[in-house]
């Protein structure tokens, strides 16, 4: 016959800190491995992107971007003060 007061399994130990603490490193070195993976993924794509478009493509990306716009403006100004 059972007996009532024992339990039928051995209840379950809690985890140790140290448990705890190795298996947050691996969840962290796992999240990290990922991200770098993700990271690299998209520098890929963008170097394959920047491969297959034409040097024309290139320049007007580089056109543009508002650095690009802000050091035209610039080169202008200073060539019309030189004109005056």
């Amino acid at each position: 016959m059972l007996n009532r007061t024992q339990p039928f399994l051995d209840p379950i130990q809690p985890k140790s800190l140290q448990q705890q603490l190795a298996e947050a490193h691996h969840a962290i070195a796992n999240l990290q491995q990922k991200s770098q993976q993700q990271q690299l993924q998209q520098q890929t794509q963008q170097l394959q992107q920047a491969a297959l478009s034409s040097p024309l493509e290139q320049r007007q990306k580089l056109v543009a971007q508002p650095e690009h716009q802000k050091v035209q403006q610039i080169r202008v100004a200073a060539r019309m003060r030189r004109e005056l």
